[in-house]
């Protein structure tokens, strides 16, 4: 067996991730109904994929509700707060009326109301952490909007990820480092 590389191995990630805040000049790639691993596996979901000016990529996937949800009309409505909020910004509002018996036609719907029409559009999203550290639209609506001067950070959103503090290996690790020469 051999192990290597050479001048065409690709070191860096030719993804580039958005940062915290408000982005403008942003496109709606595409909207799937796939499962989101990259193995397939798994339930499929209704994602949004989005591309920055600068290359930058965003997939915000909204979830099929569970029956074991606390309240699932109101995570349902919810649900559909989002993704109306979205297609708005590429179809009016009055073309955007939707109902299907079940997640996967409520997806299929959504993609076909969408169509063609995110074709170059440029809209504004905000994006924040979440308590994991992971980046996401917010719950509420008022994430996406057709100019970035309509989108704002609000007091409790967090535009800043908060360090993870250290474990008891960390910190021994640490201190055994310090007698290192380099």
């Amino acid at each position: 067996m051999s192990y290597g590389f050479n001048t065409e191995t690709k070191s860096e990630s030719t993804n580039k991730q958005f940062n915290p805040g408000i982005h403008s000049g942003v496109e709606l790639e595409s909207v799937e109904f796939k499962s989101p691993k990259k193995d397939g596996s798994g339930d499929p979901s209704l994602m949004f994929n989005f591309k920055g000016a600068n290359g930058e990529t965003f997939r915000h996937i909204e979830w099929a509700v569970g029956e074991q949800a606390a309240d699932v009309e109101k995570s349902q409505q919810s649900l559909a707060k989002r993704v109306k909020h979205i297609i708005t910004k590429f179809i009016p509002e009055e073309q955007a009326v939707l109902a299907g018996n079940s997640y996967a036609e409520f997806a299929q719907g959504v993609i076909n109301l969408i169509g063609d029409n995110n074709k170059g559009k440029k809209v504004a999203i905000k994006l924040v952490y979440n308590d994991k550290g992971n980046l996401i639209f917010t719950k509420y609506v008022g994430f996406i909007a057709l100019d970035a001067k309509d989108l704002r950070i609000g007091d409790k959103e967090r535009i800043t990820k908060t360090p993870i503090a250290p474990s008891n290996d960390d910190e021994l690790m640490g201190a055994a480092s310090d007698d290192i020469p380099f």
